[in-house]
């Protein structure tokens, strides 16, 4: 089901191209003392009606350098939101790729800075007083023009128009979202023969589909070929993202599977729970709450996390209830940063990897300097309703229209792959290739291509591909926790080729 530099790389690789506004380019960012792998671009882009928007959105790109037209004219009072980073391999044929955190109500700057951006923060980041960007040889700008959006309005560097009461809903970030892709094709038109594709991770699990729905009706964008959503939500009703009584059922089924409670215990809750056939009672509640105690404390974004203070610390039954419960998110200021803003003041990067990816990030972006660079400085706030019930209908209509990706590290207790597995089975779709496993090189040998790498089931949705996904050893932030995996990955759906 996250934040700011993330939308900077996006914005940068866009603008590369030919009309990007030459206010908008980002010349030099602090912490990086060499000339820019690529050109970034950094600025808002209004949604709603042009005349009367009803706010800005942020985006961050950067792509290699190519000829410019005479730059576009910022309209009145219009401040370009978003991050574009132009692919570094072939910027004027590679796919365009708009990448969306979740939450609700995290930047996609989370994305950019510490999963699969140009540009990485971490523990290593830090030299004295100073903080250092790292390059990330594992960017899926390696394949693609990556474009980072922080949405919806009020989130992270965008915010509402003058006078406007900045909430919003599932349902209005498919419409702004299409709004802003409308307008980002037509300040970039030079991206508009490529093919596009929307890819996020979490609480966009409900944002992309809500868009897609919006695309497929406008039928403004005739490039769009499809979606890969990572670690996703299927609605706020249904699965562990919401308010439904499936999550104590699918808990049990991840836990279980990882060896986390004993398998006389297994059978002592599928009897005391009558096997969650919705007659759940005391003895129920009473047998959960002593797995849970029993289970102890862990990072729930990842089961064999190891960065001890940078982990979430609540327990993690409690976390479920912060996260479920909350019908409205409200945000502000640097909770955008967090991946779930119901757990800011709990929550730092999660690794074991290189810690502290997200706690460097907040201190990077807070800089004076750093804001200048991007050309930003107002950071909005905004409350959400989460309104989506149950998109699995949503899904199996667009999953005939349009390539998709369904993929979840197995490590994840936040969305558990147990769910993911179960619901995208559940659409009925016949099987076309039947699980099995994928292979992709590793950070020693990253085109050996000899490594397992997860399991794959691709159905066949109407001629076209429906598929869903592991990453063995990836938790909520795959491309974070095994980068290689991850690009191995997305190469391959852009391509369409097999896994």
């Amino acid at each position: 089901m996250m934040a700011p530099f993330a939308m900077l790389v996006a914005l940068a690789a866009l603008v590369a191209v030919h009309a990007a506004p030459a206010a908008d380019e980002v010349t030099s960012l602090p912490g990086w003392d060499k000339a820019l792998p690529s050109k970034h671009y950094s600025g808002h882009i209004p949604v709603g009606k042009e005349n009367n928007p009803t706010g800005y959105l942020h985006y961050w790109s950067d792509h290699p350098p190519t000829q410019m037209a005479s730059p576009i004219p910022h309209p009145a009072n219009t401040w370009r939101a978003n991050r574009f980073i132009e692919s570094e391999n072939d910027p004027s044929n590679d796919p365009v790729v708009l990448w969306l955190n979740g939450g609700p109500g995290s930047s996609s700057l989370i994305g950019l800075l510490t999963e699969n951006g140009q540009f990485n923060t971490n523990d290593d980041s830090i030299n004295g007083s100073n903080i250092n960007l790292i390059y990330n040889p594992y960017s899926w700008s390696q394949v693609a023009n990556v474009l980072y959006l922080e949405q919806p309005k009020g989130v992270g560097f965008s915010y509402c128009a003058e006078g406007v009461s900045c909430v919003n809903t599932d349902e209005s970030v498919g419409e702004e979202g299409a709004d802003f892709l409308e307008r980002w094709f037509e300040s970039f038109s030079e991206f508009k023969s490529n093919d596009f594709y929307i890819t996020g991770e979490s609480y966009a699990g409900i944002y992309i589909p809500e868009i897609m729905k919006e695309i497929d009706a406008r039928g403004s964008i005739p490039n769009f070929k499809g979606a890969a959503i990572g670690d996703g939500c299927w609605g706020n009703e249904v699965g562990t993202c919401g308010f439904g009584a499936e999550v104590d059922r699918i808990n049990v089924e991840f836990y279980y599977g990882h060896g986390m409670f004993p398998q006389t215990m297994y059978a002592e809750i599928q009897e005391a729970c009558n096997h969650f056939n919705g007659t759940e009672n005391i003895k129920c509640e009473a047998i959960l709450a002593k797995m849970n105690q029993d289970i102890g404390n862990f990072d729930i974004y990842n089961i064999y996390d190891t960065c001890g203070n940078d982990q979430v610390t609540l327990d993690h039954a409690e976390i479920r209830r912060r996260i479920g419960q909350a019908r409205v998110v409200n945000t502000s200021g640097s909770q955008v940063y967090s991946i779930h803003p119901q757990l800011s003041e709990f929550q730092g990067a999660l690794n074991d990897y290189t810690c502290g990816a997200q706690k460097v990030m907040d201190l990077w972006l807070a800089q004076d300097d750093v804001q200048k660079a991007l050309h930003v400085s107002k950071q909005g706030q905004q409350s959400y309703r989460r309104t989506a019930a149950d998109l699995r209908d949503l899904y199996k209509t667009l999953a005939q229209k349009y390539r998709m990706l369904i993929y979840s590290g197995n490590v994840d207790a936040c969305v558990p792959y147990w769910g993911s597995e179960e619901w995208t089975r559940q659409l009925g779709f016949p099987v076309k290739e039947a699980w099995r496993p994928w292979t992709s090189g590793s950070r020693d040998e990253p085109n050996a291509g000899n490594v397992l790498a997860g399991y794959v089931t691709v159905y066949d949705s109407n001629s076209t591909d429906f598929t869903f996904l592991t990453v063995a050893g990836a938790g909520h932030l795959v491309p974070q926790h095994k980068p290689v995996q991850a690009l191995h990955m997305l190469t391959s759906f852009l391509h369409n080729k097999s896994y």
